[in-house]
């Protein structure tokens, strides 16, 4: 629901979006986990209402070159009545913002930058992450110490809580906390109300990881926190030797080892991504384990379809603190292991409903192309997975963020395949300084209504004008009312003509109210 893009996603792409200073945030050459899923998870459908079948398979609209009228109708809300973002954008910054997170309410927007003119006393020296109230326009440096000591390295994968009070990052700074020696990237929360920042990628003993750590994920009080890590120390006879998934329990002070079945069994691969329901019952994560239930396996490893290759073994799987039960998503139609892999996702409240990404073929009916990727949505009462992005060529990758709302009903998600609405026909160059530009498809932020089976272009301007640039990921508010992407798009906002490098523009981070059909930037500089 508040995510964005969260690092230990692979090299690369990160690179391309955060520029150079980012990097040693990345994971080089770290995978993220997926999985296959079955049925009902032990204690998922007993815990769940049955609920009334879904409306069907996803029939998407063109795009209206103005709001629908579904976009400017609010969702239902306690909190639907709040009009945050009404203030007029100001200066560019100096440097590119990204990944950006949201609050349950959509009043509060996290994001990172390289930017030292987006607060007063920014020293400039490292990427950071800021918080904007959507209120009063006001933006809040987050990647601090309790004593207000700006982190002396780089910060990234901020995630908000649906509260808005609670903001986990990842640093490799060692001056946030006190005896920070590990000298590797930690998970840290900063507690916007006290002004206080800890480390949450700790022992239940609070022992300092003796590994790095990454990908955060908070509930909405804060109060459960979950990561990936390669650190065998965060919680006893951690033997398997790969990356796993924890939750840490900021009440109690207690880490507890996700990946691994109820009965102990350890992960013979690694798990990444990993994402919290709002309440902190479920986690939903990916990765290449085949002993974390018994529909994961290799089949997806296999040459045949020729997209897969054989390091792409992921899946996507969901686990349950009160049981530790894991069951996998991503499985086939006959609820066997997929043939392909697949990544990122999010989970509902109550556990219901996971969106991901997958490349595979065989997970849902009407899946037209055999090499793209799409985003699909799975029903873990019914047993049931629907395909969300009817592409006949599917996208080229895994994007960086997916979220879905509370209720399962909204997924916000980018994708670069040019097919899914009639109107989407912005072009984007591809290519580096020097080299002929090849033209593809924009990478655009999309907003799937699972009710209504329909799919609306949230990238954007007022005027429904399409981004003349890339977006890279999205989040949503718990309505669905607000939606964040982060876009290097010039023509969102006027008067904004950011560019990084000769042969790109800088991202900066928007926010579009689907009430009001508004696109206001959220990353600019102050007066």
């Amino acid at each position: 629901m508040a995510r964005g893009w969260r690092p230990f996603a692979g090299g690369a792409a990160a690179v391309l979006l955060a520029g150079l200073v980012f990097a040693s945030l990345t994971d080089g050459a770290g995978r993220a986990p997926p999985v296959t899923t079955a049925g009902s998870p032990d204690g998922v459908a007993s815990s769940l209402s049955a609920a009334a079948a879904d409306t069907g398979s996803p029939s998407p609209s063109a795009a209206s070159p103005s709001p629908s009228p579904e976009e400017r109708t609010p969702e239902p809300s306690k909190r639907s009545g709040d009009d945050f973002w009404t203030f007029e954008v100001g200066r560019d910054p100096r440097w590119e913002s990204f990944s950006p997170s949201i609050s349950a309410d959509g009043r509060f927007i996290t994001f990172e930058s390289a930017s030292d003119d987006l607060v007063p006393d920014d020293r400039g020296d490292y990427e950071e992450i800021f918080v904007r109230d959507g209120l009063n326009g006001r933006t809040t440096l987050v990647s601090k110490s309790s004593a207000g000591r700006q982190g002396n390295d780089h910060s990234g994968a901020s995630v908000i809580s649906g509260d808005g009070r609670f903001i986990t990052f990842v640093s490799g700074a060692s001056n946030l906390v006190p005896a920070d020696r590990n000298g590797v990237l930690d998970v840290f929360v900063h507690d916007r109300r006290r002004g206080t920042t800890d480390r949450v990628s700790v022992s239940s003993a609070g022992e300092e990881a003796n590994a790095r750590s990454g990908g955060p994920d908070i509930s909405d009080d804060g109060r459960w926190i979950v990561f990936s890590s390669d650190a065998t120390n965060l919680v006893p006879d951690d033997t398997n030797g790969v990356r796993d998934v924890f939750l840490h329990d900021r009440h109690s002070g207690s880490t507890t080892l996700v990946s691994a079945t109820a009965d102990g069994t350890q992960s013979d691969r690694g798990s990444n991504n990993p994402s919290v329901s709002p309440e902190g019952r479920w986690v939903a994560f990916t990765s290449e384990a085949t002993s974390l239930d018994a529909h994961a396996g290799d089949g997806n490893c296999v040459p045949a379809p020729a997209k897969v290759d054989k390091q792409d073994c992921e899946d996507v799987f969901l686990w349950n603190r009160r049981t530790a039960e894991i069951t996998a998503v991503s499985v086939s139609e006959d609820g066997g292991a997929s043939n392909g892999p697949s990544e990122r996702s999010d989970v509902s409240t109550d556990g219901r409903y996971v969106a991901f990404y997958s490349s595979a073929s065989d997970l849902a009916p009407g899946d037209a192309n055999r090499d793209g990727w799409d985003v699909y949505v799975r029903d873990i009462v019914e047993g049931e997975t629907r395909l969300v992005t009817r592409s006949a060529t599917g996208d080229d990758q895994p994007r960086l963020s997916i979220a879905i709302t509370p209720d399962g009903r909204f997924i916000a998600f980018i994708s670069g395949a040019g097919d899914l609405l009639r109107a989407d026909s912005n072009a984007c160059e591809v290519g580096y300084g020097g080299e002929e530009p090849d033209v593809e498809p924009c990478p655009d932020g999309f907003l799937y209504d699972r009710e209504a089976g329909r799919l609306h272009l949230v990238s954007r301007a007022h005027d429904g004008e399409q981004a003349d640039d890339r977006s890279f990921s999205a989040a949503i508010s718990a309505s669905g009312r607000y939606v964040t992407f982060d876009s290097a798009a010039t023509n969102l906002v006027s008067g904004r003509r950011q560019r990084c490098f000769e042969w790109r523009n800088c991202p900066d981070v928007f926010v579009r109210d689907r009430t009001r059909g508004h696109t206001a930037m959220v990353s600019h500089a102050r007066p």
